[in-house]
């Protein structure tokens, strides 16, 4: 019968206890800017028509991204009681911003006449007021 004998250790663990790590400090949500924090540089001001920007720039300066479901589920409607002139075209290239890569919808709105985007623009507004209103920065 051989019997072995184990090598011993070259680098064993101290024999020292380590001390309780001191629990860390709550982040800190609103240190990024939060509220006073303008995110108008986000979103395409120069291609929106002057009538969207005026009632989207509340939206603009408060919302990180533009939700447009939510706007219109805040006015209390759907996408069928907006003008039919905004068939096929992108909502959100429309108030600012479209974050799709290859969006399918029309980028082109040279075709859209000014009483529909009036119309467009006072079918949404309780929708943005509403959004506005609630809590800024986008956060759950």
């Amino acid at each position: 019968l051989v019997t072995r004998t184990v090598p011993p250790i070259h680098n064993p663990l101290p024999t020292w206890k380590a001390s309780r790590k001191t629990p860390r400090d709550p982040p800190n949500r609103n240190q990024e800017g939060g509220e006073g924090r303008d995110h108008t540089s986000r979103y395409d001001v120069a291609s929106v028509p002057p009538e969207v920007a005026t009632i989207m720039r509340p939206y603009w300066k408060t919302k990180r991204a533009l939700a447009f479901g939510k706007i219109c589920t805040d006015a209390g409607i759907n996408f069928t009681s907006l003008p039919t002139a905004f068939t096929g075209k992108c909502y959100n290239k429309f108030l600012g911003q479209c974050s799709r890569r290859n969006c399918q919808h029309s980028h082109d709105f040279s075709d859209i006449s000014s009483a529909d985007i009036t119309s467009f623009c006072t079918t949404i507004k309780p929708g943005i007021d509403k959004a506005v209103q609630g809590n800024a920065g986008g956060r759950r």
